[in-house]
């Protein structure tokens, strides 16, 4: 018998916003200090076709004061990706934003790590490649995109999926 697709709608709160605006600004600093921006997750309710709801608390980050710091690049996908997830981990962005493009880090600093493990490696010499992370207990997905360039490697995109 096939697998039964239940149809959800997810609803982001007005803080989505806030947490874009504040990464944006972390990451176009004109070359002086600026002052801490807190951002705030939104909260996360899932709704399900036969009525029922999850509702996921959301939280925040305080992204520190920052200059323009210089881009990072890494040696493999490997090392790119962790840089990524230790500063997720860290509740980080502003690490974050040195090793992957601030629409990435948006993406991922959407939801906690807690619980996410990685669960596949696209392998190959592509010049882009894909690691995948799940969360068991939540149902949540997300697919982190690297890219090989001249000067290294760096995080390019987040795939985020909470709809379990």
């Amino acid at each position: 018998m096939p697998a039964r697709s239940t149809p959800i709608t997810v609803f982001l709160g007005a803080s989505f916003l806030g947490l874009t605006l504040g990464l944006g600004a972390a990451c176009t600093s004109s070359g002086g200090a600026s002052s801490a921006t807190t951002v705030t997750r939104p909260s996360t309710t899932v709704a399900r076709a036969d009525g029922s709801a999850t509702t996921a608390a959301g939280h925040a980050t305080t992204i520190a004061p920052t200059t323009t710091a210089p881009l990072v690049y890494f040696p493999d996908r490997d090392a790119a990706v962790k840089h990524l997830i230790d500063a997720w981990k860290a509740n980080d962005a502003t690490a974050a934003l040195q090793g992957a493009d601030p629409t990435a880090v948006v993406n991922l600093f959407t939801q906690k790590a807690d619980g996410f493990e990685l669960y596949g490696q696209q392998e190959g010499d592509a010049p882009t490649l894909t690691d995948n992370y799940r969360n068991r207990a939540r149902g949540y997905y997300a697919q982190i995109t690297s890219e090989r360039s001249a000067k290294g490697w760096r995080v390019i995109g987040v795939y985020m999926s909470t709809d379990g």
